[in-house]
């Protein structure tokens, strides 16, 4: 619950401080491709924090494993950005090799049952942000 509340601070901070973006973060925001909704993007958040949450990781490993895993989404949101220059078949392959070096990352980190649980919540994000680049892909 405490990390459902920073997370949700963090994004409060981050809209008020979208209001005064500087010229390249105006460009980025500008070629940035959604592929959900606001209301999909906060469930799937939601659910990936409960597989999380439900690996009772102790504080120092939930940091551990935090920093990770926000490390690769951030490079992963920018895979289909207009400025990338990516053909969909190249996000799909950047986006798979990101999930493959997250995972060996975290894999070191966390026990075998820890592990096991994070590919299964891993694989519900991935399973979803497949299916919706496949749909973007044939419009």
């Amino acid at each position: 619950m405490k990390h459902l509340l920073l997370t949700i601070c963090l994004l409060l901070v981050a809209n008020i401080g979208a209001q005064n973006l500087t010229e390249k973060q105006k460009e980025r925001e500008k070629n940035k491709v959604k592929i959900y909704t606001p209301d999909e993007y906060d469930n799937l958040q939601i659910a990936f924090r409960e597989g999380v949450d439900a690996m009772k990781l102790s504080e120092d490993k939930l940091e551990q494993y935090d920093a990770i895993v926000l490390k690769y989404v951030s490079k992963m949101v920018r895979l289909n950005d207009k400025d990338q220059g990516n053909s969909p078949e190249e996000v799909k392959i950047k986006f798979s090799e990101n999930i493959d070096q997250m995972n060996a990352e975290v894999k070191e980190m966390l026990s075998p049952k820890e592990y096991v649980m994070h590919l299964e919540n891993i694989h519900k994000i991935v399973y979803s942000v497949n299916t919706r680049l496949e749909k973007l892909v044939k419009e």
